[in-house]
């Protein structure tokens, strides 16, 4: 809405932007750039269009136990979940900055669910948990979720905060951020400063000092107020030049002012009662007249209105009605739209107004009651709820200070720039002072600007697309020489349980190949075939000589995580810094597709002199044991049988079938259970056979044999819980990039993991959906929470709080219309 305005008050509506405060160069200075009120400043920063959550059942696990998630995918102008993405990943990264685990989610609707086993060996630890969309990493760090988990072993008694960096930065360590409100530090008027004082760790330091003049005479005193961030008053003089003096550690630091300017434009913003005040005030010889004042929030410009008249002073308020809950940026632009100020402010979400969750108990303790309840009869009625609920006895839920809910992560985590230590403190009704801590975190911090409506983003051609399923895809190359492409009829075929499916494409100029939006539910066995193309475009009948070569998917690198965020080079204005594809990970190969690594059709032998089991190897790169047959010529065995036995720790063999004891042998076929229950996966070259091959193939034609356990073994999904056993031959594909013998129709095969069941590994109770009683400190775990008629529902407590404690009971989720839903409660059983 446009407004040309000839008063001092003004009257508006909604919208948010952010300033930028720039980052620390060197220790012991300052970045004066804050971006804002700078004359050629112009925000061009790319922002996705999507935002990921992820809910836990709780941050803090034990070996063996499993993190259970719930995904919540949103449209970050409307937080409405469903985006363009139908598929997530979720990293577990380990205290060393390794990728251990990457899971696969199908996203229905904006939401997905899933489990992630924790083996018994698993290193104890702080680790990460990162969730993203192929599409976000355009986008790089900034649009990535993560969240910390703590890790034990078992019977550990280490505790959580000895997995945090706790040391005190020394004085010659420190950085610091000064941001004048408004963006310009002008002489003759009382101005508000903002600033940071943090470590080499990231972490704000809490510090006195002063402030003092180029002479060395004290102006004023200040001091942080949490989380190293604070805010003083000081009336600059022209001419002058002013520096910050701390005394920390027994030393003496010193961190540069912004340099004060004689003409220029103050802008404050006041919260008073119903309204925000800004009070703008110009020493230009010109004043301000002609400029726009402008209010933005994450969905676009909430209005625009004109100053009119010569005047050098302005007041305008802007009623809290017309914003919605978030941030909001306050814009002055002049005559040739470039911002001399900015501010930006957090506007509170009134009880009056908002969805909330009420929970009550039904009188028997059996039942937990959810109400989706509107205060006011202006209030958005939206029934349509997405939720999901943890039950935990015994700890609490979060670690609070690296945990926030997706209320406090979609309205401010995710919508400034660097991570936030304890975003909790700023939402929490009970905090003390949380809306000054506020206002200085809107004073120090630099928003995201999602500068077109709905979200959208002004990124063409970007280098990773939206998913919406499974994609496969590669390179045809001469068989004879692996240098040179080809164009050939390609064929996917696939078989999953009972379901099997048929696809084909012709590679173009350069041999390359894809297949999109491929639904494999679970482990899927997976052959592609080459074959010749005659100038009728037809299929050859004659043989296909070709060589296959698969693309694959790698996380997004880790390295960032080894320093703080503010030592990123995260770029604020032009275009994000992409990331790296990661160098050590589950399945490391170019590219932005699911996990496979390039694959040799022709056969060649193996080097003697040099064993490189990875080029056999498709989905992993590390197996948790491996026995190699050239290891064993002299002992003379009779079958694969043989080779197995009393050489692997915790193997039995039972008829043709074999059983891994370890963290993911689920049973070791008791006389109870079915012949084979609980067995391990057997592969020959990748492809799943019964264990009978066990007794039928030659010992002299195998190469190597693979165990795989734990997480290990869950790169092919549900039915390697139990383990794998991954038999090569020494005639099967060894990843060789030369041939001398072209192979004859030539055709990879393969397992693919898919989206690794979403089931639970126990069963689900038919009523709640829900874990029940599996020994862990989580006894409940419901990722589908139903809402009836009248925003209701009901969450059974029958026979999971029967033993006396206390239970923290979480709720998270979202509604149709973008409003995020958080509550925790608990509830005690005498």
């Amino acid at each position: 809405m446009n407004f040309s305005i000839y008063t001092k008050n003004l009257y508006v509506h909604t919208l948010f932007l952010f300033f930028f405060c720039g980052s620390p160069y060197s220790m012991g200075r300052t970045t004066n750039d804050c971006g804002y009120g700078n004359p050629n400043y112009t925000s061009v920063e790319y922002i996705s269009p999507e935002k990921i959550y992820v809910h836990c059942d709780k941050s803090n696990y034990v070996a063996e136990e499993n993190i259970r998630f719930k995904v919540y995918l949103v449209n970050s102008g409307t937080n409405t979940l469903g985006t363009n993405s139908g598929v997530a990943y979720i990293d577990i990264i380990d205290p060393l900055n390794k990728i251990t685990d990457t899971k696969i989610v199908r996203i229905t609707d904006g939401t997905g669910h899933g489990t992630i086993p924790l083996p018994f060996d698993v290193p104890e630890g702080r680790y990460i948990l990162r969730a993203y969309t192929n599409h976000m990493r355009n986008f790089g760090r900034s649009s990535f979720f993560e969240k910390a988990v703590y890790v034990r072993a078992k019977f550990s008694t280490t505790k959580i905060s000895s997995y945090m960096n706790m040391d005190t930065p020394k004085a010659s360590e420190l950085e610091a951020r000064f941001c004048p409100e408004g963006g310009q530090l002008v002489s003759g008027f009382n101005n508000k400063i903002g600033f940071k004082v943090f470590g080499k760790n990231g972490k704000g330091v809490d510090v006195k000092g002063q402030i003092i003049d180029g002479k060395g005479n004290k102006v004023t005193e200040f001091s942080t107020s949490k989380f190293g961030r604070g805010q003083f008053y000081f009336l600059p003089k022209s001419g002058k030049s002013y520096s910050a003096k701390i005394d920390h550690d027994g030393n003496t630091v010193y961190f540069d002012l912004p340099a004060t300017i004689d003409k220029g434009v103050a802008m404050r913003i006041v919260e008073v009662r119903e309204h925000y005040r800004a009070n703008i005030e110009s020493s230009l010889q010109k004043g301000i007249n002609q400029y726009s004042f402008v209010g933005k929030q994450r969905n676009g410009e909430v209005f625009s209105s004109k100053i009119m008249g010569t005047t050098a002073n302005a007041v305008i308020e802007i009623p809290k009605r017309v914003l919605e809950t978030g941030i909001v940026k306050f814009e002055l632009r002049n005559t040739r739209n470039e911002i001399v100020c900015e501010r930006m402010v957090f506007r509170e979400k009134q009880e009056t107004e908002s969805l909330q969750l009420d929970v009550t108990e039904d009188g028997t303790g059996k039942k937990v009651l959810v109400n989706l309840v509107s205060p006011s009869h202006n209030a958005p009625r939206e029934r349509n709820v997405h939720a999901s609920v943890s039950i935990i006895k015994g700890q609490g839920q979060n670690v609070p200070w690296e945990a926030p809910g997706i209320e406090t992560y979609l309205l401010l985590t995710s919508e400034v720039i660097g991570p936030l230590e304890n975003p909790g403190h700023y939402l929490d009704p009970s905090t003390p002072d949380r809306k000054k801590d506020m206002d200085i975190l809107m004073l120090t911090e630099a928003w995201k600007d999602y500068h077109a409506l709905n979200g959208t983003t002004d990124l063409t051609d970007p280098e990773f697309d939206y998913e919406t399923g499974i994609r496969l895809s590669g390179t045809i190359k001469s068989a004879y020489n692996r240098k040179i492409p080809a164009v050939a009829k390609v064929s996917l075929s696939y078989k999953s349980g009972e379901t099997m499916g048929f696809d084909e494409t012709v590679s173009d100029a350069k041999g390359r190949f894809v297949f999109r939006n491929l639904d494999f539910p679970d482990t899927t066995s997976v052959m592609l075939q080459a074959l010749n193309i005659s100038s009728e475009n037809e299929t050859s009948k004659g043989d296909s000589d070709y060589h296959i070569e698969m693309h694959g998917f790698s996380p997004p690198d880790v390295s960032y995580l080894k320093e703080p965020y503010e030592k990123k080079g995260v770029a604020y204005h032009g275009r994000t810094k992409r990331f790296n594809l990661v160098n050590d990970s589950l399945y490391e190969v170019d590219g932005d597709v699911i996990a496979l690594e390039g694959v040799d059709v022709a056969s060649k032998r193996v080097r003697e002199e040099k064993r490189d089991y990875s080029k056999k190897r498709i989905l992993y790169k590390q197996a948790s044991q491996t026995l190699d047959l050239k290891d064993y010529p002299e002992l003379g065995f009779m079958d694969m049988l043989q080779v197995l036995q009393n050489r692997v720790p915790g193997l039995s063999v039972r008829g043709f079938h074999v059983y891994l004891r370890g963290p993911s042998s689920l049973n070791e076929g008791s006389n109870a259970s079915p012949e084979g229950y609980g067995s391990a996966l057997i592969l020959l070259d990748g492809t799943p056979v019964s264990g009978s091959i066990l007794g039928e193939i030659l010992t002299s034609a195998v190469d190597f044999i693979d165990i795989l356990k734990g997480p290990r073994a869950a790169i092919y999904g549900s039915r390697a819980a139990n383990g794998v056993i991954a038999i090569y031959t020494k005639s099967g594909n060894d990843g060789t990039g030369t041939s001398s013998v072209p192979s004859k129709g030539s055709n990879v095969t393969f397992v693919h993991p898919g989206f690794r069941s979403t089931a639970p590994a126990k069963p689900q109770s038919a009523s709640t959906g829900s874990f029940k009683g599996d020994g862990s400190a989580t006894v409940l775990w419901q990722p589908a929470l139903t809402f009836g008629k009248g925003g209701k529902a009901e969450i059974s407590l029958d026979g999971i709080t029967k033993e006396p404690g206390r239970y923290s009971i979480t709720i998270q989720g979202i509604t149709s219309g973008g409003t995020p839903l958080n509550l925790a409660k608990t509830h005690i059983v005498d």
